[in-house]
């Protein structure tokens, strides 16, 4: 006997594998963006950190103060205490918190910038430090 085409039990099996093969790739994808996202978010914290480094080295020694001390909430309704970043479609808030201490040396201050964000129902922060001199 010459059979010719597929019968209809084949045909269901390899729309099931299709499907299986499908639903792996749609997972992959997914995947891929929530972590692209999340290293877009990383990125964006790394680099609002380097400005706040940056206007801080800027500024005159004595005016060098804590900013929101102790709380970095990216949903504070404290304006001082975000940072609005807009990415692709949608508006992301990092929140700021700046440390400043005096170390040994009254000439010195030792700052801290932490900035936290949330992203797929979980926290992350980002901290850094970086050490003024007054140099009057």
């Amino acid at each position: 006997m010459n059979k010719k085409g597929f019968t209809l039990v084949e045909l269901m099996i390899s729309m099931f594998i299709f499907a299986i093969v499908m639903l792996g790739l749609i997972a992959g994808t997914t995947l891929v963006k929530k972590i692209s996202l999340r290293n877009m978010l990383r990125n964006a914290a790394v680099n609002i950190a380097s400005e706040e480094a940056n206007r801080i080295r800027g500024m005159n020694f004595g005016s060098v103060s804590d900013v929101c001390s102790n709380t970095c909430d990216p949903a504070s309704a404290n304006p001082d205490c975000i940072v609005r970043k807009r990415f692709r479609n949608f508006n992301n808030n990092f929140g700021r918190s700046i440390d400043v201490s005096i170390g040994s040396n009254p000439d010195i201050k030792e700052v801290s910038i932490e900035i936290c964000w949330k992203a797929y129902d979980k926290s992350y922060s980002y901290t850094t430090e970086t050490i003024i001199k007054d140099v009057d």
